[in-house]
């Protein structure tokens, strides 16, 4: 089977804001956790999100271990348009209907100029389909974001992309690890095992 360790990226630098395709870097404390997570699995390649906090991490762990990173387009969290960036706190205060319709109902109330929810689905798990194919029976460290790690999880739960909101329930903390695998004897085969969920190993 491919296994694949989520790892999300640690805190980043300023103010809490919707992060998307804002390329923000990391705080060195956000580094620091993702490097103390990082050291409890085992994995033979890493696999990154283009976004610095992600790609910074990855590759200064793929060279201290010596190990292969691939950066992966289709890992880049999804892209909140127009709020890209934005702080939270003043989103709130200047479109708190739609901002609270987004966060009830991401896939049908999308940020203006943003990206489509199930358009976001459908890229992070073809993404992981490639991975999948790059790499069957290996451990897989997959360093990535929020959203995209509950896509991933949300279809291996086979969970019902527009009714349940999963998008929202799921809890992803910073620098939290998921595992996933699946079984590649049978390359259309979409049978898969979620083994845990935002596991923190930090005590920051």
């Amino acid at each position: 089977m491919t296994c694949l360790h989520l790892l999300r990226h640690g805190t980043v630098v300023g103010a809490k804001r919707l992060l998307g395709s804002t390329d923000l870097p990391l705080s060195e404390a956000g580094l620091e956790d993702m490097f103390i997570a990082a050291n409890t699995v085992k994995t033979s390649v890493i696999v990154s999100s283009p976004l610095q906090r992600c790609a910074r991490f990855s590759e200064t762990l793929a060279a201290r271990i010596n190990i292969d990173v691939e950066i992966e387009e289709g890992l880049k969290e999804v892209h909140f348009g127009d709020w890209d960036g934005a702080a939270l706190e003043q989103l709130w205060t200047d479109h708190p209907k739609a901002l609270s319709a987004y966060f009830a109902s991401p896939f049908t109330a999308t940020p203006p100029g943003g990206e489509d929810t199930l358009a976001f689905h459908r890229r992070v798990i073809n993404a992981v389909e490639s991975i999948r194919a790059r790499h069957p029976k290996d451990s897989v460290l997959v360093v990535a974001h929020g959203g995209v790690i509950k896509c991933i999880l949300a279809h291996c739960l086979q969970l019902d992309y527009k009714t349940s909101n999963w998008f929202t329930r799921l809890q992803i903390d910073y620098a939290s690890l998921s595992a996933v695998s699946f079984w590649d004897d049978d390359p259309a085969d979409q049978q898969a095992t979620v083994h845990y969920t935002n596991r923190r190993v930090s005590t920051v």
